[in-house]
């Protein structure tokens, strides 16, 4: 109840407020069949490319969280999108999903999305679930689980955010130069916000693009994670009080 009444404030507050230049998510029309190469929801301004689909021997789709181990927390529409592994050789089938920036972003820009957790059942010591943002071929930063008890950060180096991976949470991330950057990781539950100055692990040509991937070591292991609400803000006026107005 407070969410909703949280988003009806929202709704009311100058539009000028909302200017994105990008933004999409789940209940957009293009993902009511599930979510393939080429689907695009983008709601705002500013040119990003459409989805790419790479399921390696896993699954993709669009629908509850629910469905594979999740609570429905992130969905909007009744819906998210996520990646699914279960078992294989070491990075040869693991399920990913892709979308590029068609041009450099400026410094203060901010990209955030939801992302919450499914099934992470056993397996071996390489399976993993991560989202973040990255340059077409370093991994810049992303969020993590594999193994332990927490959401982590992997960029230049390593961070532990101490919210659960069972979590579902909301992540913002800051450009401030072509190699460094600002993080909150904010619960969308109960729990306290991880915030950091970090750097990124991305060669000259920068940040370019977000990526969401699962991977399974193992044939008994299952390994599920869900994104949405896909926002880029170039101004950098991004309102962490937007996580009411984003999910359900």
């Amino acid at each position: 109840m407070l969410n909703r009444y949280c988003a009806t404030i929202l709704l009311l507050l100058p539009a000028a407020l909302f200017a994105w230049d990008y933004e999409d998510d789940a209940s957009a029309s293009p993902y009511g069949n599930g979510l393939q190469s080429g689907d695009n929801g983008n709601s705002g301004t500013s040119s990003f490319s459409s989805w790419s689909v790479a399921t390696n021997g896993g699954n993709i789709f669009c629908l509850s969280t629910t469905v594979y181990g999740g609570s429905g927390t992130i969905n909007t529409g009744g819906r998210a999108w996520g990646v699914r592994a279960r078992g294989g050789t070491f990075d040869s089938d693991s399920p990913i999903i892709t979308r590029g920036f068609s041009s450099g972003l400026p410094v203060g820009t901010k990209i955030s999305m939801t992302l919450e957790s499914g099934n992470l059942d056993f397996g071996g010591s390489g399976d993993y679930i991560r989202a973040g943002i990255d340059d077409g071929g370093t991994t810049g930063s992303y969020l993590y689980w594999s193994g332990g008890a927490n959401w982590d950060i992997n960029d230049a180096g390593t961070a532990d955010t101490g919210i659960p991976v069972s979590t579902p949470i909301r992540v913002i991330w800051t450009l401030q130069s072509g190699s460094s950057y600002d993080i909150e990781v904010t619960p969308l539950t109960t729990g306290t916000t991880y915030s950091a100055s970090r750097t990124l692990d991305v060669t000259s040509a920068g940040v370019d693009g977000v990526f969401i991937r699962a991977h399974a070591d193992t044939v008994a292991s299952e390994r599920v994670i869900y994104a949405n609400s896909l926002i880029i803000d170039e101004t950098g006026t991004l309102p962490v009080e937007l996580d009411a107005f984003m999910v359900e």
